[in-house]
């Protein structure tokens, strides 16, 4: 037969205690530190899509001095071709050149905002 003892009761709901009193703060450190690494996370997130923005304005920009209005459609016209032949065959690439066309047409709107490239130009009475 089994003898509870009250003693070693007492004892045990004291030790469990003293251990709840000495892991709280580390569970409390724990949870902060969790929210600081998510905080980070998010920051890190946010700063990779203003970095890769910087990087497709500075493509941008060297684009718009290395060509020339007609030169600037007559990439376009290449790259379009490209793209098609790329998305066609299923690589990957193709994402990365239609990005490419879409700041060519950027550039294009910017020089020209009256005409849009997808527009072809007016006739020449």
């Amino acid at each position: 037969m089994f003898h509870w003892d009250d003693d070693l009761e007492r004892r045990m709901r004291a030790e469990l205690a003293r251990r709840e009193m000495w892991e709280k703060p580390l569970r409390e450190e724990i949870g902060r530190l969790q929210l600081e690494v998510w905080r980070l996370k998010q920051l890190v997130q946010h700063l990779q899509g203003d970095k890769e923005a910087l990087r497709w304005k500075v493509r941008e920009v060297l684009l718009e001095r290395a060509f020339p209005e007609e030169e600037l459609l007559w990439a376009k016209r290449v790259l379009e071709e490209a793209w098609l032949e790329l998305s066609l065959m299923g690589s990957e690439r193709a994402s990365e050149v239609s990005q490419l066309i879409h700041h060519l047409e950027r550039i294009w709107n910017a020089r020209n905002p009256r005409r849009s490239i997808s527009e072809p130009p007016p006739p020449e009475p």
